[in-house]
């Protein structure tokens, strides 16, 4: 078992989306924390627009579950499964829909580290567009004045 480690992070997201024939690229900065869990497990929590998101990386590295707008989201990527059953939550409501990871790669040495995650979601055989998510997390560097 590895001992437990906590950091907090700086992060970086990058995301790039496809849906009907409009790309749209988004940049955004947060901080938040990086748990290395006993199971060699890895938690990342952090606030984006006043909603908590938590990202829970497997011990083997292949799957990760997105948890966001208070839990009702949750996007399964697993890149040994071909498409993988998930609910998105939306003002109306939430939609159940499926995620095809094309691209999953996880670095981290203690608290530095990326996630790189290419998905398209689906809603029953409709694609809901094609998304390609960079995080990248490095501690949170304090200053002494």
């Amino acid at each position: 078992m590895t001992e437990e480690f906590e950091a907090e992070i700086d992060i970086s997201i990058n995301s790039k989306i496809e849906q009907a024939g409009e790309k749209q690229r988004i940049d955004q900065k947060a901080q938040g924390k990086f748990i290395l869990n006993a199971d060699t497990s890895v938690t990342i929590l952090y606030e984006i627009e006043g909603q908590l998101v938590r990202l829970e990386i497997a011990p083997e590295k292949t799957r990760a579950v997105y948890f966001g707008h208070g839990g009702k989201t949750a996007l399964v990527y697993d890149i040994q499964m071909d498409r993988v059953a998930s609910t998105y939550a939306t003002d109306q409501g939430t939609i159940d829909m499926f995620v095809k990871t094309k691209i999953f790669d996880f670095d981290q040495v203690d608290a530095t580290g990326s996630l790189h995650i290419k998905y398209e979601l689906f809603a029953d055989e409709d694609s809901l567009g094609k998304f390609d998510l960079t995080l990248q997390f490095s501690p949170v560097v304090s200053t002494i004045d």
